[in-house]
């Protein structure tokens, strides 16, 4: 069915805002701790009067709370959901990149990304134009959300601390230099990534010719044909058979033919042009979760 290119970006919209949220959440759970060897402030309480009121003050300069419990080392919990968090939207990010890797396939052509004068788009086809930049967002995500397993292992500490999460943590900064790597990069995509217009219309409007079936069993069943979804469908198929439109066929057929011409305008104006008209609500949506996201994330109008 079609709907607009804002609509479409639209949902990436409010997927990658309820990320962020969930990043900032998940950030301010993290916590600190300075509590001794076995997190009981043993050796402390014979070093200074107030164990707990030394740790409140110098996680304080880091802007940090402390653990309201912890063995030698935090509760991972905290650190997994945000490292979730972050590869969540990682995710996000990688199935946009992949839609405008597809969206730039030669039958489609729908969106370029920009090439300068002397980029090279490929080392043996010196035509080729590959959108490499949306490539490596989906290749760093297929490197670093495997590494989720290895953070949710690190939950498992025996004996209040063992070290077999010594390694393997060490690795997590490598996610979020990731991340954000991506994230840099996505940025200036989504800047500099051209939009062809006159490509998507020419593909909706030879997309008219079946798309049209919906608008139209709708339309005969409002009417009061009886099994409009089947005629519909068969319709279709004598369609796509013949190489013919939809609506071509079922001018000729018995019992949508003489319904065609006493529909109401609007509706004829959808069946005419369903690549324009039969959009539904996009615009709105569109207009309603950029609006919301932009108050909610207080950013500033492009």
């Amino acid at each position: 069915m079609p709907i607009t290119f804002g609509f479409a970006i639209a949902q990436y919209v409010e997927r990658v805002g309820g990320r962020v949220q969930e990043i900032e959440r998940a950030a301010d759970s993290q916590r600190g701790l300075l509590s001794g060897a076995v997190g009981a402030y043993n050796a402390m309480t014979l070093i200074v009067d107030d164990p707990i009121e030394l740790e409140r003050a110098v996680l304080a300069d880091l802007a940090i709370e402390p653990a309201r419990i912890s063995t030698q080392i935090l509760p991972p919990e905290p650190m997994a959901d945000l490292v979730y968090a972050v590869l969540s939207c990682f995710g996000v990010l990688a199935n946009f990149a992949d839609d405008m890797r597809h969206l730039q396939r030669t039958e489609i052509g729908e969106v370029k990304e920009r090439f300068t004068a002397t980029q090279v788009g490929s080392s043996t086809m010196p035509h080729k134009q590959n959108p490499w930049n949306f490539e490596h967002v989906k290749s760093m995500w297929k490197e670093f959300a495997p590494r989720m397993v290895s953070v949710l292992s690190n939950q498992i500490s025996e004996h209040q601390r063992d070290l077999t999460s010594t390694a393997s943590m060490r690795f997590v900064p490598e996610i979020f230099v990731g991340f954000l790597d991506a994230l840099d990069r996505m940025n200036d995509l989504v800047r500099s990534t051209d939009v062809n217009r006159q490509r998507m219309e020419t593909n909706l409007a030879t997309a008219a010719r079946v798309i049209v079936a919906e608008p139209l069993y709708i339309a005969l069943a409002r009417a009061g044909v009886g099994q409009a979804h089947e005629v519909a469908r068969t319709i279709s198929v004598e369609a796509r058979a013949s190489n013919r439109s939809v609506l071509a066929v079922a001018a000729e057929h018995p019992e949508a033919g003489p319904l065609l011409g006493s529909l109401p305008a609007s509706v004829q104006r959808v069946l005419d042009q369903p690549e324009r008209y039969y959009i539904g609500l996009s615009i709105g949506k569109v207009d309603t979760v950029c609006d919301y996201w932009q108050r909610t994330l207080s950013l500033t109008p492009a």
